[in-house]
């Protein structure tokens, strides 16, 4: 596959040959530098060596399930974007992706464009050369979430490391406090080109914020379910 310089790299693991090549093909016409993993082992020594800016993941791997390949990536702390790309549609495997920190969830066949759109704006947070700006940041109780550096940190509790889907998301409640927002208004704040709203995909992500957010609790009592509608963000001491 080719190489560019300064390209954005996309680990591609796909054991089909054929699918890896087009996808290959597809990505390095469009100006990223990609690699290639056939397998849970590959990936792993291409991880161990290389850096990548975002990661596109079959899920039916020759050595393994990439669920297990996604669950070991964010265990060890790292966020770099994931897409799962999959021929598997059933709910379960969807959100169960969701719920171990995928960033995206694709299935096969998918249209190169929209594949490109979906990638583009997962990466599209990587630090580019051009005039200082001051960082905007919104202050909710005792959290603090920095847009430029893409942080979220409490006073007591120092920073949580976040998913971009999971920061993504509680960015759009912090712009709107006190403001029921619907499950339908958060999936657009993920950037997402699905055909309709996902609420499951919704509710997995609030899940996982309060579980984060919540310390010891386990919940972060800043977002209210509002029963029928979606949620909202109440300040409070939390």
């Amino acid at each position: 596959m080719s190489q560019h310089t300064h390209a954005i790299r996309i680990l591609i693991v796909e054991d089909d040959e054929f699918v890896l090549g087009l996808l290959g093909a597809v990505l390095d016409g469009a100006r990223f530098e990609t690699m290639g993993a056939a397998s849970i082992k590959a990936l792993h020594a291409l991880r161990a060596s290389e850096h990548f800016d975002a990661i596109l993941l079959d899920l039916g791997l020759p050595d393994g399930d990439g669920l297990d390949v996604l669950r070991q990536i964010r265990s060890e702390g790292s966020f770099v974007p994931i897409i799962v790309l999959t021929r598997r549609t059933d709910v379960d495997a969807r959100i169960k992706a969701l719920e171990l920190g995928a960033d995206d969830y694709v299935t096969k066949p998918v249209d190169p464009r929209e594949l490109l759109l979906r990638i583009r704006r997962l990466v599209s947070t990587r630090a580019e050369p051009g005039p200082k700006v001051e960082i905007e940041q919104l202050e909710l109780g005792k959290w603090t979430l920095d847009l430029g550096q893409r942080t979220v940190t409490h006073s007591d509790r120092g920073e949580v490391a976040l998913t971009r889907s999971e920061f993504d998301m509680l960015t759009a409640m912090f712009r709107a406090p006190r403001r029921v927002l619907s499950r339908e208004h958060l999936l657009d704040a993920l950037h997402r080109n699905d055909t309709g709203p996902d609420d499951r995909t919704v509710d997995v992500l609030v899940s996982r914020l309060r579980r984060k957010l919540g310390g010891s609790s386990g919940q972060f009592t800043l977002i209210r379910t509002v029963q029928g509608v979606g949620y909202k963000l109440v300040p409070g001491d939390s």
